[in-house]
């Protein structure tokens, strides 16, 4: 419950500039205060942000979704186009904090009476820790038909080339050689980093590519099984794409019932490698079925007319999903081709597993280079920042 505090203006006024509340609010004197709004932005600098927490420190205040755990003046969860608005802010010095995911970043702004737009250099989030962002660490494993480095590089996480390619040693994330297309004395092999948990213990999110050269030897080694298995339910985020979905069913077969097999959604795996049996098409247009990813994007121009979203590049052998389980989260759905017959099926889902989140897409990113991001990788970015 909200409590107005009556005192006279000069203590009133010392109150809010001292930051001084004991917990609850206070209403500034009149004319005393600034609105602040401004659109919060990826670190590219370029891509709005929706759903972002913003908030001013010290006073409780409104917004919609939870309130920040600390004192605040005002809050706001940015809309589908990164925007926002913090009414009657008080003047003078004030700490705004933003955060999404495994992003934050924190900044002063002096409120001046009336209007306080902020600028995106101020709302634009991190790329790296430092200087008041800080970024939980994330790690790349590459793969053989799939390039989510590349969407993590062109969302401002490294440097593009002129090609559209990631220029490698300017990524603020961590690559693991999946698929022996890495230096090595540059870059760890996939073997030799996740033989020991420990590599990997303090990162937030571990991105698998599609096409894994050392799956096999992975799954034989029930220590290297159990440790993956481990971090995602300690807190860990998975992601995984199209033949990296055995990352999943062998840790997690209970969650997703891949195409092929008679275990369904149980505790036991099905046969290694048994889903991958997609046939191959251009393109086609997907349903999205989850309200908040639509918004955004149609807001960054990522839908058709009729608010679907082209996905293309679907190579034989893509690994397709039957039926998800009740505890899993259906994003996406369209009609597809698997074994010479047309079906609508489930193309993106997640699912939390202890404390963790694990994410899986029948499709990834285009294998082909381009300077443009494809509606496709608009909705792997989406995820980027809501879920991983």
């Amino acid at each position: 419950m909200k409590k107005i505090v009556i005192l006279t203006s000069l203590i009133a006024l010392f109150v809010i500039l001292t930051g001084c509340g004991g917990g609850g609010t206070v209403t500034p004197p009149e004319g005393q205060t600034g609105d602040m709004t401004g659109i919060v932005y990826a670190p590219n600098g370029t891509d709005p942000v929706s759903g972002v927490l913003i908030y001013v420190v010290d006073r409780s205040g409104g917004g919609t979704g939870p309130a920040p755990s600390e004192e605040h003046y005002a809050f706001d969860y940015t809309n589908p186009d990164g925007s926002f608005s913090l009414p009657e802010i008080p003047i003078g010095m004030q700490l705004v904090k933003i955060s999404k995911g495994a992003f934050a970043k924190e900044f002063e702004v002096n409120v001046i009476v009336g209007a306080n737009a902020l600028p995106a250099a101020s709302t634009t989030l991190p790329a790296s820790t430092g200087g008041g962002g800080t970024v939980e660490k994330m790690l790349v494993v590459t793969g053989n038909y799939d390039n989510i480095e590349v969407v993590l590089a062109k969302l401002g996480l490294a440097d593009v080339s002129e090609y559209g390619d990631l220029v490698y040693g300017t990524e603020k994330f961590t690559l693991i050689d999946g698929n022996s297309s890495l230096d090595d004395t540059t870059y760890q092999n996939f073997m030799d980093f996740f033989a020991d948990p420990a590599n990997y213990a303090d990162y937030r999110t571990i991105f698998f590519n599609c096409g894994n050269d050392y799956e096999s030897d992975f799954f034989d080694n029930a220590d290297m099984v159990n440790g993956l298995r481990t971090w995602v339910q300690s807190g860990g985020r998975l992601y995984c794409t199209d033949w990296s979905y055995d990352f999943i069913e062998q840790l997690f077969p209970e969650f997703i019932d891949f195409y092929e097999g008679a275990d369904g959604l149980t505790t036991t795996p099905e046969e290694h490698g048994l889903a991958e049996q997609g046939d191959s098409f251009d393109q086609t247009n997907a349903t999205i079925l989850n309200a908040n990813l639509l918004a955004w994007l149609q807001a960054i121009g990522a839908t058709n007319a009729d608010d679907t979203v082209t996905i293309e590049g679907w190579l034989s052998g893509w690994a397709a999903i039957d039926t998800i389980g009740t505890s899993t989260a259906g994003w996406v759905e369209a009609p597809v081709w698997v074994m010479g017959t047309e079906s609508t099926r489930i193309t993106t889902v997640t699912f939390e597993s202890g404390t963790g989140i694990v994410f899986y897409s029948s499709y990834h990113t285009e294998e082909l280079l381009s300077t443009e991001i494809l509606p496709q990788e608009r909705i792997l970015q989406y995820f980027v920042f809501e879920v991983l």
